[in-house]
């Protein structure tokens, strides 16, 4: 029965992998000032450090109701943010404003 169960193995080095990422992070909100030079270091040492794809932070903006992004990883994510780049909060076609309007993350393999 036991061969057949499905078992999630402990992996120490992904294990140190995130606690040498959240140290990095730790330390550039101590020594950056800038919010925004703040921002695009965390998305990019995200990015890096767990081989995503995307990675973004967006913030709320209260007045349009509106996510704003406010820093992106990538090329792509620079251009976007440089853009001025906004969700609709109140949109139904997009997963972050889903996640945002429910207060709780998501994961989705498959986009397409």
């Amino acid at each position: 029965m036991l061969k057949d169960a499905n078992v999630i193995r402990f992996d120490p080095n992904i294990h140190v992998q995130e606690l040498e990422t959240v140290a990095r992070i730790s330390t550039a909100a101590a020594t950056i000032l800038d919010a925004k030079e703040l921002l695009q270091t965390v998305v990019d040492l995200v990015k890096t450090s767990f081989d995503l794809q995307q990675t973004y932070i967006y913030l709320f903006d209260e007045a349009s109701a509106d996510l704003v992004l406010a820093a992106g990883a990538g090329e792509t994510g620079r251009a976007l943010t440089r853009r001025g780049h906004r969700i609709p909060l109140n949109t139904d076609y997009s997963l972050i404003a889903f996640c945002v309007q429910r207060r709780e993350g998501i994961i989705v393999n498959d986009v397409t």
